[in-house]
């Protein structure tokens, strides 16, 4: 029922005392109930102490007599953390204290067979590199262009056919994976990326590139196997600073004659 908010507590340690016996889950009605609410077991669990624990310390403050409303008295962290115990991510990628959030530089979320990320991402300030590979994201919020100091995006092998145009607000990122994802077109928001240095598409779709690639200028590694580029455009002469160019397993017909000048190119 949408009036009740369900978690679950597993046997476990806790406080170095030893919890044993069955685990279960607990029901409570929300806020709109009075603060003696009656808990009930009503079936086995597989979810620690602690989520319990979290829920019901996010849940008295909603029913704090200070608290407005739902959405004020449950902050962006908050949400996250439930956000992250819903969708079973270990505490060693997404860390359950508030303080060592608030301060992250580092955040990896792959593998955990994601098809969304909450637009409160966008609030991690901090962030140096985010790595949000190997799920199935078919997406990504707006949210994701406050990451002011982002400077490492990976997002390869998910499901994602466009990017937001917020990608460009990235001004400190220098390295970007889209490999193994469903893009039809190169996502020409990455061509405002000025300090992008290393660059992956393989495993794609894209039938072309756009002559905006020629205003990555500092890019040293661009990779684009296993698309279905059957030609280069000219500006791609432009990327003076380029040593690794991946075109293998592309139906290419011939390659611009000005691109024997970039000397530096050590491997096509």
């Amino acid at each position: 029922m949408d009036s009740i908010i369900e978690f679950n507590i597993r046997k476990t340690l806790h406080n170095n005392a030893s919890i044993y016996g069955d685990s279960y889950t607990f029901r409570y009605w929300k806020p709109f109930m009075s603060k003696n609410m009656q808990i009930a077991v009503i079936r086995n669990t597989d979810l620690a102490l602690n989520k319990a624990n979290r829920l019901l310390d996010i849940t008295n403050k909603i029913l704090s007599p200070q608290s407005k409303s739902l959405k004020q008295s449950v902050d962006w962290l908050d949400e996250l953390i439930v956000w992250a115990d819903n969708n079973d991510i270990s505490e060693k990628q997404f860390p359950r204290n508030r303080d060592v959030l608030k301060s992250i530089t580092v955040l990896s979320l792959k593998s955990n067979k994601l098809k969304s990320i909450p637009v409160n991402i966008g609030n991690f300030r901090n962030l140096k590199s985010l790595s949000l590979s190997y799920n199935y994201l078919t997406s990504l919020p707006e949210s994701i262009g406050n990451l002011d100091f982002l400077e490492s995006l990976s997002l390869g092998f998910n499901k994602i056919t466009s990017l937001p145009k917020c990608i460009s607000k990235l001004n400190n990122l220098t390295f970007l994976d889209l490999c193994s994802n469903n893009f039809t077109s190169f996502p020409e928001t990455v061509c405002n990326l000025r300090c992008l240095t290393e660059l992956d598409l393989n495993m794609n779709d894209l039938p072309s590139l756009p002559e905006s690639i020629g205003n990555l200028g500092s890019l040293i590694h661009l990779s684009l196997s296993s698309n279905k580029l059957t030609e280069l455009p000219v500006s791609l002469c432009k990327l003076t600073n380029l040593k690794l160019l991946n075109l293998r397993k592309n139906p290419i017909k011939a390659l611009p004659p000005d691109l024997s000048h970039l000397a530096d190119i050590t491997k096509f």
